[in-house]
């Protein structure tokens, strides 16, 4: 799960490099900006609900920042 998670973290901060290179070479991005906001908010679902999952009820608790994150 774990390998999961950093996966798709850092297949999605390769994306953002790649969509920011293209902005600096000022070229058109209005698909790849639209594909990565769509792409980076499920990432960020999917990761918060593993780790609420690895951690179980503290995962619900106030006082750790995953709360926060789901």
């Amino acid at each position: 799960m774990l390998a999961e998670m950093a996966m798709e973290i850092e297949v999605l901060r390769s994306f953002t490099y790649r969509v920011a290179w293209m902005v600096d070479k000022k070229m058109k991005v209005i698909k790849e900006a639209a594909m990565l906001k769509l792409y980076g908010s499920e990432v960020y679902n999917r990761v918060a609900d593993k780790a609420v999952q690895i951690h179980g009820g503290l995962g619900y608790m106030a006082d750790y920042p995953i709360e926060r994150f789901y």
